[in-house]
């Protein structure tokens, strides 16, 4: 099999690799401007500059539609998921 399969049998799931290898990034906050780094596995982080909150758009959802996602990520990412974003 080759390695770069996903559970899934095809070649990578779009999101997973940011995913279980995160990678920084940054965007301006909303409230103030500034650059504020956020991580591709995670959704929300405060600006050190105002303290405002800086979310992430769609930056995890297929972890809430995709039947594969625990398997895809690991237990323990998606167990930190879900109960980060419970509704």
């Amino acid at each position: 099999m080759d390695d770069k399969k996903s559970v899934t049998g095809v070649h990578g799931c779009p999101g997973a690799d940011d995913i279980k290898n995160p990678k920084p990034s940054y965007i301006p906050c909303p409230k103030c401007g500034g650059d504020v780094e956020v991580w591709s596995d995670g959704e929300q982080t405060v600006c050190d500059e105002c303290g405002g909150t800086v979310t992430q758009e769609g930056a995890l959802a297929c972890l809430e539609w995709c039947e594969k996602a625990e398997e895809c990520v690991g237990g323990e990412k998606y167990r930190k998921y879900l109960e980060q974003n419970k509704k």
